[in-house]
Parts: structure tokens; sequence; C-alpha cells
């Protein structure tokens, strides 16, 4: 394809430029944008346009339009001519490209240049082990193991549960009454001996040892679950926190000085925010549930091959992609929730062959 357009572009007397490598995603556009900038003349409008024919995201597609329609940004007067640009994302066996088409005036020029993601290092890779923790009918909002206890909240309560004899039995459990939504949520929170049980519209705290007790109050309660104090949007399922958009899930990523706020949005898609909440980037693949691993890392969830089945892998945001720094791990359903736990994370899914709900503890050695 990329021969057949380079053949057209010669017999209409086309400019093509050099292909050139750069370090980044950004900084490929960015080059490239200034070498389309010094073929407009000046006092010329521009439309720029953008299209997707590689394997890479359109999130990729829209890192590289933005820097380009920064290289291209001009003031121009109300009737100025106007400048067709187009953007096209394409890829050679062993690189992408990036192709920006300049149609003016009954004349067309082209300019490319060429991206290689930074590759990843397969070799000592974290390892994802799964471990099943507790399978049921009704749905599982959450689950926490703590010593010889495994606690279980769902719509309906929450229930402490003992081991013996390697099975295990309940031991004590307290009703809530949780206020009805579409696809309910909750989170347990635990330290020594206190517990909190959050879900929309109610917020509950107590013991867990050596028996269960909780007061509850039909009111939000604040967890650190996002860029800052966070709580369920009463009678929704989404978690919101004064001054950002109203989100699913969130991880912090990039240094102290410099933070990068991950969340999924209303939109169904993952936004990437830089310190100042200026939007970086989208990752389109994951699902809504994802958790903050590995020191910078993300555990998140999005389908997988085969039908039914999600997958949940580990990985590094780069330039604003998502680059999997882990083998997939498969489940039996769908994954409805992911919540961060030390060394792992708890991960819900409903189980495609019998409907139940299956709550799995998912570790990872982040030494590898």
């Amino acid at each position: 394809m990329i021969r057949a357009l380079i053949q057209k572009a010669i017999a209409v007397l086309f400019f093509v430029s050099q292909i050139v490598c750069a370090q980044t995603l950004d900084e490929t556009a960015q080059a490239l944008g200034r070498r389309v900038a010094a073929r407009i003349p000046a006092g010329t409008a521009v439309h720029l346009t953008g299209r997707n024919l590689s394997s890479l995201s359109n999130a990729e597609l829209a890192v590289a339009q933005r820097a380009i329609d920064r290289a291209l940004r001009r003031r121009t007067p109300r009737q100025a001519p106007v400048a067709e640009v187009r953007l096209t994302l394409s890829e050679s066996p062993r690189e992408f490209l990036l192709i920006v088409e300049v149609r003016r005036e009954g004349e067309r020029a082209v300019e490319m240049a060429s991206y290689r993601p930074p590759a990843v290092v397969t070799a000592n890779l974290p390892i994802l082990e799964r471990r099943l923790l507790w399978e049921q009918d009704r749905p599982i909002l959450d689950a926490l193991p703590a010593q010889d206890r495994l606690l279980v909240l769902d719509p309906e309560k929450v229930t402490v549960y003992l081991r013996r004899s390697g099975i295990w039995e309940p031991a004590s459990t307290r009703d809530l009454d949780l206020p009805p939504v579409r696809d309910p949520r909750g989170r347990l929170l635990l330290d020594a001996e206190s517990l909190r049980v959050l879900a929309p519209g109610l917020s509950c705290r107590g013991a867990w040892q050596p028996a269960l007790d909780l007061n509850c109050e039909n009111q939000p309660g604040e967890f650190e679950g996002g860029p800052g104090a966070s709580h369920f949007t009463p009678a929704r399922n989404s978690l919101e926190t004064e001054g950002w958009p109203v989100f699913y899930s969130y991880a912090r990523l990039g240094t102290a000085a410099r933070p990068l706020h991950l969340l999924s949005g209303l939109d169904g898609r993952v936004h990437l925010y830089n310190q100042d909440q200026r939007p970086l980037a989208v990752i389109d693949e994951w699902n809504s549930d994802f958790a903050p691993a590995c020191g910078g890392q993300v555990l998140a969830a999005k389908t997988g091959p085969r039908a039914g089945l999600d997958v949940v892998t580990l990985y590094r945001i780069v330039d604003g992609r998502a680059v999997e720094t882990s083998e997939p791990m498969e489940f039996p359903g769908t994954v409805t929730a992911i919540w961060p736990m030390p060394g792992g994370a708890l991960v819900v899914c409903r189980t495609a062959s019998s409907g139940r709900y299956a709550a799995y503890s998912l570790t990872l050695d982040c030494s590898r």
C-alpha cells in the first residue's frame, strides 16, 4: 500500500520526503508536523483529519494528530485559503508509518515518518498467579482474605468465613440495606481490627474480629480510591473525586514530582491526565476495571480472544500507549471488578458456563 501511494505521488509530482525515525510517537509526529508546516504558505488555514489503518489503537492516532496539530497551528484571516491535511497511521512489516498528505489549490504533497514503539523485554516478566477464593450465585462486590478468615461483600450482606478443616464456613453475617443500583459495587477496607464497608449511598464501620460488628449510615463514605478522597456516586456505580470527571477505576502513575492519572470514564474509555488535569491520551482496548500494581504499572481487563472470556494483563504506559509487560491471564467469564490488594489484585468474574460469581486473588512477583 505504501509503495502504491509513493508511486502515485510521483506520478502527480508529489514531493515525498525521506523517512526518518524519532524516539517517541509524540516526537515523531512533532518532527513530521514541522516539515509539513514548512510546505504550507503563511496565511493558509489548516483543516487536519486522521485515519488509522494500523494495528495501533486510536489513542496513538490521537497522540500523533495532536502533535501535528500543534505544529500546524497558526493565526489566519477569516477568508484565508484552506489546506486539507490528512494524517494516516499505517504500518509495514518492520515499523509503523505516519503519512501526511497536504492538498491545497490543486497541488498535493506527502510527508512521511516511521515510528517503532519501545520494545518490550519479554524475559523475566512478572508472573501472574491466580487463586480461587470464593464462588457463589449472588454478585460478589469485593472479597478479602485476612489471616484465617475470608470477608465477602455482596449486595445483600457482608459475611466473614472461617476456615475449618480446609473448608470456608460462615462465622458471622451482617445484612446490609444497600440502595438499589443496576450494577452494584462495593468496597471492603480493613486494618488490624477495624473494617469499613463502602457502597453507593452506604458507609459502615466496625470490627471484623473476633466477631463482625458494624454500624452503618445511609451516606457516602470517603476513601483513597481516586486522585484524592473519593466516594461512590449515590444511586450509581461510579466514583467521584472533587474537581475530577466521574470515573469507574483509577490508578496513579508517573513520579511524585510529575504524577500521571489514569481514569476510566463514563464514556467507556480510559483517559490519561497529567498533574494539571490536561488530557494526554486515551486507551480504547481496556474494559472499565483496572488497578495499580508493581510500582507504576496497571493490571487491566479486556475482552480476550475467546468469546465470553476476559483476560487480565499487566501494562506499562509508554507515550500514552498501553504496553503489555506480562502474559495475559484468561478468566472463565466476564470480569466485573478489580480492586487493588497487597501484591496484586482482587478479580471478580461472572463465570460464562454457570453464571456464578467467582472471586480470585491475582498475585505477581514484581522483582522479576
